[in-house]
């Protein structure tokens, strides 16, 4: 234990090994170092994935009082079926670094299920012809995304890799 972290619980020391790997307590926590062997399109793309749940929450929330955005939720119900749709995303997102093959098309479809999600809320169809723009454009992006994560060389190395 180094001499300034005496004061910190036990539970929230961190020590480094010669190996890269990072503990925490008695934890072990090998995500950091395969998230490091990612190349840095597929981290950034992780990044969003894991964040999504805070942004699409946060931005329904938002959209409470303002008559300007457009997909705010009414009950409970409708802010979980959104936060639901977020999840698969950010699920995804974990079995990308953990190198689960089939995390790929999960990313997608957790993408083009949070493009979708402001179907759940009644307050979108008010302006519903905006929401399509944007839902088509969404759609490009989630296919040029699937095409980056199959056809990449880089990716493809990266979950032919050992973890």
């Amino acid at each position: 234990m180094p001499a300034w972290m005496p004061w910190m619980p036990k539970l929230l020391r961190w020590r480094v090994s010669w190996s890269g790997s990072y503990w925490l307590g008695s934890a072990r926590v090998e995500m950091t170092g395969q998230y490091r062997e990612m190349p840095g399109f597929l981290q950034f793309l992780v990044v969003v994935g894991l964040f999504s749940p805070i942004i699409v929450v946060g931005s329904v929330l938002l959209g409470q009082g303002s008559g300007s955005i457009y997909g705010y939720a009414n009950s409970l119900l409708e802010l979980v079926g959104v936060a639901g749709c977020s999840a698969v995303y950010f699920f995804s997102s974990l079995m990308l670094v953990k190198r689960v093959r089939s995390a790929r098309l999960l990313y997608v479809l957790g993408w083009l299920l949070v493009s979708a999600s402001p179907l759940l809320l009644p307050s979108t169809f008010d302006q519903f012809e905006r929401f399509l723009m944007g839902l088509w454009i969404n759609g490009l992006v989630g296919v040029l995304i699937l095409f980056y994560l199959y056809k990449s060389k880089a990716v493809e190395r990266y979950f032919s890799s050992e973890a």
